[in-house]
Formats: C-alpha cells, structure tokens, sequence
C-alpha cells in the first residue's frame, strides 16, 4: 500500500540543507526521456525573490542536461528513516558547474507499506514457546502487521515456524542498563 506524505513550507528548506550537509545521493530522471542519473545537492541559491536548489550534473551528462532546459525533473532519495522520498521541479538554467532547479513546492515521503514500520531499542528480544521448546530472536523491526527477527546460526536449517503452529507465552524483552522492559502479547 502506498500512502504520500507531504513536506512543505519551511520544512522543504529544512530537509534540502540536510541532504546538501549529508552529501546524500539523489537518482534524477528528466521527464520524458529514459535518461537517469545520480547527483547531488551543491547548493541552494536566492536570486531576486525565487529559491533555487543547485545540483551536480550526473556523469556524462553534461550535453542533455544543457538541452533539457525548462524540462520537468523527478529527483527521489531515501532518508534516514530508510523511506522513500521524491519531489518534480524543472531545471531553470545551467552554469559551468551546477545544474539550477526551482524550488518545488512539496516534497513527498512514500510510505510503501500497509503498516509503519519501527526499529526497537538495540538488544529488544522476543521471546516465546512452540512446541514445548523456548526461543529467543533479536529483532529488528516492528509493525501492526507483524515483526522482523534474527535467527541465530543454529536455527538455519531448521522450520520454527509452520501453518497452523502456535505460539505461547510471546513476550518482547529489553535489558538495557538503565531500562528493564518485559511486554507480554
């Protein structure tokens, strides 16, 4: 399921200067044509009354890019949250160095799942029964949908879990110094 969420306002500015310090990698692809590429943020320009995002031109791509003025650009990244990220905007002019955007007026974040997912405190474990054996898995993430665990090596080659299996006494555990956290499901 793909649910936008919708940056806007102070917060484009906000998120541009944090993918310009970050040095994160943009994929841009020029509308209509099958070129793609990577960039990056150089920098973000006000001219006259207008806001302008300066990015790097992609490798080889100095010539298209030179022919792609006033052409609608898609850019996406992932951010730190590891969700997916894009906003449209068109390339207003090029200089020797940077290729110049108009500042879009949003910013999308895709979320692509039915449900969020969250990453617990390092060390929170599940634990539980089946089949009258105990079992203990880091885990790794959690939604209303479920969780993503880590098996240690000895479980490799061996089914757990199987259709019509149950599953007793579930409990998420952290022991972290200063917390000590038992949650019984």
């Amino acid at each position: 399921m793909m649910t936008p969420d919708k940056i806007s306002g102070n917060k484009i500015y906000e998120t541009f200067e944090q993918l310009y310090r970050n040095r994160t990698l943009l994929r841009l692809n020029v509308l209509g044509t099958d070129f793609e590429g990577l960039t990056i943020i150089t920098g973000i320009e006000k001219k006259d009354r207008s806001h302008y995002l300066l990015i790097d031109y992609p490798g080889g791509s100095r010539k298209l890019i030179h022919n792609a003025v006033s052409r609608n650009i898609l850019l996406e990244y992932s951010g730190k949250d590891k969700l997916q990220y894009n906003f449209r905007t068109v390339i207003d002019h090029v200089d020797e160095k940077n290729i110049w955007l108009k500042f879009p007026s949003i910013i999308e974040r895709i979320q692509r799942r039915k449900y969020f997912r969250v990453s617990p405190p390092i060390g929170t474990k599940v634990l539980f029964q089946s089949d009258s054996k105990a079992f203990s898995f880091n885990v790794l993430n959690i939604s209303e949908g479920g969780m993503l665990i880590n098996q240690d090596a000895s479980y490799h080659d061996k089914q757990i879990f199987y259709m019509g299996g149950y599953v007793y006494n579930l409990a998420l555990v952290n022991a972290e110094d200063s917390v000590k956290a038992k949650i019984s499901i």
